[in-house]
This record gives structure tokens, sequence and C-alpha cells, in this order.
């Protein structure tokens, strides 16, 4: 466990790529969208989802934060599985921080009617009427979700290299392709879009929280047998 915090504590060192650039992301992202709402008279739904940026900048950072700390923790000593929780505690630590600043912007956004502009940024319509608890780990989970799919696509980076580009992509082409082909022989889409129309925010927490796990999983299974550089 000590190896673990100071794995955690090492990433935690480059507080601009893990904090700084997604709240410059997210607040670019922020005041383009005023801007844009300022300039509009009030005129039906103003939701531009744009605040779902910031979750692929948390997918980059993860993958940076496997990429470049990987090799200099094993050098240090460091045991991959030290290096696996360690990485997923930071995560944690990460979306813990951006789920709680989500939350406070959404209620801000809900007491002053969408900044007075009618505007609908952090408040998405799907989680309206949803308790201000739920809306909090939902975004939390989501956070870590993203997180730890980026520390998978690294660690899967690591392992297989340049073979990931020659075989695993067209697999991944045959597979999704398939799976298509499949799905639309079997008339299958309209119990996909039904499955997708029933969640709730909850539910949709839970198989997050469920794939988080699976992600994780992965993860540790893969880095476990990375080479040491």
């Amino acid at each position: 466990m000590n190896r673990s915090v100071a794995v955690m504590r090492m990433h935690l060192v480059d507080r601009i790529t893990l904090f700084l650039m997604p709240t410059s992301i997210l607040a670019a992202s922020f005041a383009i969208n005023v801007a844009v709402w300022s300039l509009e008279p009030p005129s039906g739904s103003r939701t531009t989802g744009a605040a779902i940026s910031v979750y692929c900048f948390v997918l980059a950072a993860a993958m940076l934060c496997v990429t470049r700390g990987l090799p200099f923790a094993l050098g240090m000593g460091s045991s991959r599985r030290a290096f696996t929780l360690g990485t997923g505690m930071t995560g944690l630590v990460l979306a813990l921080v951006m789920g709680t600043a989500y939350l406070v912007l959404n209620r801000l956004e809900v007491l002053t009617n969408g900044w007075w502009l009618h505007g609908a940024f952090f408040e998405l319509p799907w989680f309206h009427g949803t308790s201000p608890a739920l809306l909090w780990v939902a975004f939390t989970v989501a956070f870590l979700a993203v997180f730890m799919l980026g520390a998978l696509v690294a660690a899967v980076w690591f392992r297989w290299n340049s073979s990931l580009l020659v075989i695993g992509a067209p697999a991944t082409v045959v597979v999704v392709g398939g799976g298509a082909v499949l799905l639309t022989w079997r008339h299958g889409w309209d119990n996909i879009w039904h499955w997708f129309g029933d969640l709730t925010p909850m539910s949709m927490t839970g198989w997050l929280a469920v794939a988080t796990v699976v992600f994780a999983g992965l993860t540790w299974a893969t880095l476990r047998r990375v080479r040491a550089a």
C-alpha cells in the first residue's frame, strides 16, 4: 500500500495535466457556450453537451499517466501491482475533484436558471429531477470509468505496441463490423435502442461502476505482463 501511495503521489505531481488542463478546457468550452447564448434570444432547448469534452481529456490524461509513469515507477522499484493500484487511486482522486466541481456548477446553473441565459451546460435534461447525491455519484463514477478506460488503452499499447496496429486494428474492425451485420440481420437494433432508452441515472451509474471494475481488472491483467523498459 505504501508503494501504491507513492505511485499516486508521483502522478499527482503533474497537476497541470491532471487538474489544470481539464479545468482550462472546461472553462473555455463554457465561455464559448455563454457567448453563443448571449448573442441569441432564448428559444427551445439550449443544451449543447459540450461539458462532455472534459471526459475526453481525462481519457488522454490517464493514458499519459501510464505511458509516462510506468517506466519511471518500475525503474524506481515499484511493482506492477502497486503501479496499477496507485494509478487507480489517482483516478479516484481526480474523479472526486471533478465530480464535486460538476455537482457545484450544476446546482449553480439550476439556481441561476441557466446562468440567466436559459442555457443548459451542466444540467442535462436526462438528469432533470435527479437528487444531488445521485448526481455527484454519477459524475464521479463516470470520470473514474473514463480514467480507467484510458489506463487500459495505454496498458494495451505498452503490452503489444506495434502488433496492436497490425493485428488488433483489423480484428477490431472485423468484430465490430460483424456485430453490426449480425444485429442488422437479426433485427436487434430496436432492442438496443430500447435498452438505452430505459436507462435511468441510477442504472447508468451502476453499469458505469461495473465497467470501471472491468477496466481496472483488464489493466492489471495487461500491465502485469509488461516488460520493464
